[in-house]
């Protein structure tokens, strides 16, 4: 039964990051070529559709900053930057939550650093949050959850 279950879990695993595939991504824009891979499909889409803001309205004359600084996401303003400088999007642009961290995948779906698979009285949980929480410093979580 156990062993069912494992492979349940792999199959499930495996299709959830067959979902980061860069490939799956449809009409984003060229500009976003170096986040392709790197950045999550979730934050390169909303990216896009700021890149889409900035050709059907002029940005207004200041930039608040809170759209970046609330989503992580490079706001229409500053994608209007780039665009002027002849540049394309970078991935430093995006907050770190969006970046794909494949290296901690390394092992495969399969392997004990990925799922935490133990005895029967242990429950299977991904082992995915505390590493990535492990990464931020203490200020960064603040940033987002003020006490």
């Amino acid at each position: 039964m156990l062993q069912s279950l494992s492979d349940s879990l792999k199959v499930e695993a495996q299709a959830i990051l067959d979902n980061f595939d860069p490939e799956k991504l449809s009409k984003i824009n060229s500009f976003f070529t170096n986040c392709l891979g790197k950045i999550s499909n979730f934050a390169l889409q909303k990216a896009q559709h700021n890149f889409t803001q900035t050709r059907e309205s002029s940005p207004p004359t200041t930039c608040t900053n809170s759209h970046t600084k609330w989503t992580g996401i490079p706001c229409k303003h500053r994608i209007v930057e780039v665009l002027e400088l002849g540049l394309l999007a970078q991935p430093e642009r995006f907050d770190t939550q969006w970046h794909l961290r494949r290296e901690a995948l390394a092992g495969g779906v399969g392997s004990q650093n990925f799922w935490n698979i133990g005895t029967l009285n242990k429950s299977l949980e991904p082992n995915v949050a505390t590493p990535i929480l492990s990464r931020h410093p203490k200020h960064d979580l603040e940033r987002w959850h003020p006490k």
